[in-house]
């Protein structure tokens, strides 16, 4: 009995993954963390405790400060995205009216911050 609910939950599972669909969205993402890494195009970030950034892609490097560490980012996003386009209303299947999609500019620029800060309690414990 058990097996048979076992079986059953997997293949359940295993059906809603397959029928699950990806969320169709658009986004920026801020990937710089500090200057030091962005020099190296943020190749071995997470494997470089040069400063208290590295908790963003690392957080397991929080033990390897003997001292507090404190670093601070600050992102500029300015996107140009334009859209064009037009919208068709229809009524059973017949063409009721069209209307213009067009917009310029949709996203608005921005400041993203970035803040980490590190300090070991004692030998074994760190904040």
């Amino acid at each position: 009995m058990k097996q048979q609910f076992s079986l059953r939950a997997s293949v359940c599972l295993a059906l809603a993954t397959l029928a699950s669909s990806s969320a169709l969205a658009a986004g920026f993402q801020v990937n710089e963390h500090s200057a030091n890494g962005l020099g190296r195009a943020m190749a071995g970030q997470a494997a470089t405790p040069e400063n208290a950034s590295i908790l963003a892609t690392n957080p397991a490097a929080i033990g390897v400060f003997e001292e507090a560490e404190f670093s601070a980012s600050v992102s500029f996003i300015d996107p140009n995205v334009d859209i064009s386009g037009s919208v068709d209303y229809q009524l059973g299947g017949q063409t009721v009216g069209m209307a213009d999609a067009s917009e310029a500019d949709i996203a608005d620029t921005a400041f993203v911050p970035g803040f980490f800060y590190t300090r070991p309690v004692n030998e074994k414990v760190s904040a």
